[in-house]
């Protein structure tokens, strides 16, 4: 006399889930034992308390160096520090017109076209607006030069040359 299997089922299932269970068991009894088993080791309460010796140093260290801290000249470093960062951050506008401008100076220069977009609000909807436009452009141009703008040349050629070279 056979077993009945589940329909598709090649092994009987109550006796898999019991088996997993089993196992799964087996697998949390494990991992409790290994970490009781490192915890449980006489060297590990000298080595806590080691860390906390050496802990306790360090924040002596730390307190003590605190101290020696000349504080007028700390906040006068760090009123230098915040200078600092406006300069940099001020420059960084300037840094960025001027590649810019350099950019639009090139293009004219070498006569190629070229778009500026101004952007006012940047959100998921002014994007999906600018992707789209860009995307139908592609169509649009792609057709009027009579070329496929969905097809991948190079993408088909790089799967053919792959081919071939793993065969």
């Amino acid at each position: 006399m056979t077993k009945k299997h589940e329909p598709g089922m090649a092994y009987d299932m109550k006796k898999l889930n019991k088996v997993f269970a089993f196992l799964s068991v087996a697998f949390l009894l494990t991992v409790l034992w290994v970490f009781l088993d490192d915890y449980m080791r006489p060297w590990k309460m000298v080595q806590l308390e080691a860390q906390k010796i050496k802990r306790d140093k360090l924040t002596a260290k730390i307190e003590a160096e605190a101290k020696k801290i000349d504080q007028k000249k700390l906040e006068e470093l760090n009123k230098k520090l915040s200078e600092g960062e406006k300069i940099v951050a001020n420059r960084k506008d300037e840094i960025k017109k001027a590649q810019k401008k350099s950019l639009i100076q090139a293009f004219k220069n070498k006569r190629l076209p070229y778009r500026e977009f101004i952007v006012k609000e940047f959100s998921e909807e002014v994007l999906g607006e600018l992707f789209s436009i860009f995307i139908l452009e592609t169509i649009i141009i792609g057709n009027l030069l009579n070329l496929n703008p969905y097809n991948q040349p190079a993408v088909e050629q790089v799967k053919i040359s792959t081919k071939k070279l793993l065969s």
